[in-house]
């Protein structure tokens, strides 16, 4: 049985991430047929699958300014990890910039332009990919 969804896991993981189920990496999922037991918290219920902003760690701006553009790039996407930046910004009744330019790179990240710039979200290999310098936050 286990295995049966973990196929179809991997063929639909684009279908999984719609709905809340995110895979770390092939090896996760392919190891996933492994599993003999599941633990649940003391009610026996399992978490909601749905990601939240917890923390913002900005580097060379501040909170609400790095906020407010990750929601404005984040507003086309239809990733979970989108969609929870996008709630905090609306919590938080932040104004999104217009965006142009957007661009889903399956796997790896997004990518739009604000005014005259182009910003870029993703894994560390999408930024490596595009000659971002992610050595201030590489820890």
């Amino acid at each position: 049985m286990l295995r049966s969804v973990v196929s179809t896991l991997w063929k639909y993981s684009g279908k999984g991430a719609e709905n809340g189920i995110l895979i770390k990496n092939g090896e996760a999922l392919e190891s996933a047929h492994k599993v003999q037991t599941v633990v649940l918290d003391k009610t026996g219920t399992i978490t909601e699958g749905k990601p939240k902003v917890t923390d913002i760690y900005p580097v060379g701006t501040d909170k609400d300014s790095l906020l407010q553009i990750a929601a404005s790039i984040e507003a086309k996407s239809e990733h979970p990890l989108a969609v929870a930046v996008c709630e905090e910004a609306k919590n938080k009744r932040v104004k999104l910039f217009e965006t142009d330019s957007f661009e889903a790179v399956s796997g790896k990240g997004i990518t739009a332009k604000i005014a005259d710039d182009i910003y870029f979200a993703g894994n560390i290999r999408f930024m490596t990919e595009n000659s971002v310098d992610i050595s201030a936050v590489a820890d």
